[in-house]
């Protein structure tokens, strides 16, 4: 048996709680009795009431008060459990309901939450959201928060979490737009400026020689077909197959390369590979584009310059 000065608090009756650490599991629940009794010599060590069978551990130790283990001895139940463990999992509310012999529909989803957590996740929320942010990027924010103050985290801390948002929306704290989270305070965003913004991030994140799927970047940075079309419209990115897109100045040093080796001898993917440190993913999708828009021309040795290919420096010159 554990005890410490977190743990250990003395009731006004003379009775007092403490953590019981046990050498093996034992299957107990909120409100069983129990008596520790030494097998040699026989005596009765001690007789108790369960308040709580699985009690906070790790962030959500911070929150054991001497108040708050006295409400929940006082009475065992959803609410002094919510109060010191600062949020609670729908499924141990329903074991705890069971357990108490409790009927009715669940509680509220922010009964579910310690009320001051919930105001310390809403200062959280409305600190992050300057003008507007994305609700993903604010359901992450909150997870963090949430598992910094209870150790909740996963399917656990979504429910409380989409509880405190939702009280957020309806209380006119923050203004949900779509998957835009903003500020009421502040002006909605302008649609066209939020794209292009989009537009601008996508573009930027396929600027490298090895580039995410297309369909994950476009989801990354928010940008919707329209801009995708766009970008493509506007000569900013080239899209090589479905889902693999490179930004303008990548490819066009991809194809710079690709032609100077072709001209020193005829180019291979694996050449072509170890040149740019890629896959043999993007080497092909590559080398099969500039074959189709004659930069290249294949042959069995590989591939040599096309008839479209840019002219080289004449001999002699320099690039300085």
């Amino acid at each position: 048996m554990g005890r410490s000065g977190r743990e250990s608090v003395a009731l006004d009756d003379g009775k007092a709680t403490a953590i019981l650490r046990l050498g093996r599991p034992v299957a107990v629940a909120i409100g069983d009795r129990f008596v520790l009794r030494r097998s040699s010599p026989a005596t009765t060590e001690a007789a108790g009431l369960v308040i709580d069978p699985l009690p906070p551990r790790g962030p959500a130790r911070r929150r054991i008060t001497p108040e708050r283990l006295a409400a929940l001895a006082a009475g065992p139940g959803i609410a002094a459990l919510v109060a010191i463990h600062g949020a609670l999992p729908r499924k141990r509310v329903d074991h705890v309901k069971a357990a108490l012999g409790e009927e009715g529909s669940p509680p509220p989803p922010l009964e579910l939450v310690a009320p001051d957590l919930v105001e310390q996740l809403a200062r959280a929320a409305t600190s992050r959201v300057d003008g507007s942010v994305r609700l993903a990027d604010l359901r992450t924010a909150l997870a963090v928060e949430m598992k910094r103050s209870t150790g909740l985290v996963g399917d656990d801390a979504g429910p409380p979490i989409s509880a405190v948002l939702d009280g957020l929306f309806g209380g006119g704290r923050l203004v949900r737009d779509s998957d835009v989270v903003r500020d009421p305070r502040a002006a909605p965003e302008d649609p066209f400026r939020e794209l292009l913004g989009a537009m601008d991030r996508l573009a930027a994140a396929l600027e490298v020689v090895a580039p995410p799927a297309l369909s994950n970047a476009a989801r990354a940075s928010g940008c919707p077909p329209e801009g995708i079309r766009e970008l493509e419209r506007s000569g900013r990115i080239v899209r090589l197959e479905d889902d693999l897109a490179y930004g303008i100045e990548t490819y066009q040093m991809l194809e710079e390369r690709a032609v100077e080796m072709a001209r020193t001898s005829p180019l291979t993917p694996a050449a072509f590979r170890d040149a740019t440190g890629t896959s043999r993913k993007y080497v092909m999708a590559t080398l099969e584009d500039l074959d189709r828009r004659a930069v290249l021309r294949r042959t069995p040795a590989g591939h040599v310059p096309g008839p479209r290919a840019k002219p080289g420096r004449p001999v002699g010159t320099s690039s300085q």
